[in-house]
């Protein structure tokens, strides 16, 4: 990763939805200013791998980022960030502590990095940022485990239709195209993310295109009918 020597400061952060711009005052906003660290990451660049030892915390200011686990054998991604967010919850933990899943750039991307010793401090002073942490922390953990319980008795169908719902409410539509991903996932991290096959993503895909749910233009996968991956999202999981 690159550092990038910017003049962009918490204080004047275009930002306005990340939570440092929402629950951290003034005063506090130009301290992490001045120990903060900018990173331009390339696509495909980790921004940190299992068992790297953690230092501090990461946000993201843009780009599109996947984290996920590998036993040797198969990767599975357990979560995806995008801009406004912390990327690593568990980096919140003690600073002896190690990662024990890898974040990686799929875009070129623009991360922010507080140490860990810095951000403790401010979090201390900001109650607001210490709720809001909390109840992320809960929210997230809640979702892993209603995925989790509704995976084992979906098939690869409901996975898939599950997994691209996912990448809808997390990286959202172009404005401009409102059939169009902010960012589409490789048909190997759809497979990753859907806890299936490739071939069984691609076989999957292309009876969604059929249907007219979406539209596969070589790489990129426009959803037509938004309504039909909420929907059975909201069923897959009851």
């Amino acid at each position: 990763m690159n550092i990038i020597e910017s003049e962009r400061k918490c204080s004047n952060c275009i930002r306005l939805n990340c939570f440092i711009n929402k629950y951290c005052s003034d005063e506090w906003r130009h301290f992490l200013s001045e120990h903060k660290i900018t990173y331009q990451v390339e696509p495909g660049e980790k921004i940190f791998s299992k068992g790297d030892q953690i230092k501090g915390v990461f946000t993201v200011f843009s780009g599109f980022i996947k984290v996920y686990d590998f036993d040797g054998k198969s990767e599975w991604i357990v979560d995806l960030i995008t801009k406004e967010n912390i990327l690593e919850c568990r980096s919140l933990g003690e600073p002896e502590n190690v990662y024990s899943v890898t974040a990686e750039s799929l875009s070129e991307s623009e991360i922010t990095f507080f140490p860990a010793d810095i951000f403790r401090i401010v979090l201390e002073s900001n109650k607001e940022m210490i709720h809001f942490i909390i109840n992320l922390l809960t929210a997230k953990l809640k979702k892993a485990e209603i995925r989790y319980k509704s995976f084992q008795k979906m098939h690869a169908s409901g996975k898939l239709i599950y997994s691209i719902n996912e990448i809808i409410e997390t990286f959202g539509m172009k404005k401009e195209d409102e059939t169009r991903l902010n960012f589409s996932l490789s048909r190997k991290d759809l497979a990753a993310l859907s806890a299936t096959t490739y071939e069984t993503v691609v076989r999957i895909l292309g009876d969604l295109d059929e249907q007219n749910h979406i539209k596969i233009q070589g790489k990129e996968i426009r959803i037509l009918d938004l309504n039909y991956f909420a929907e059975n999202t909201k069923k897959l999981m009851t």
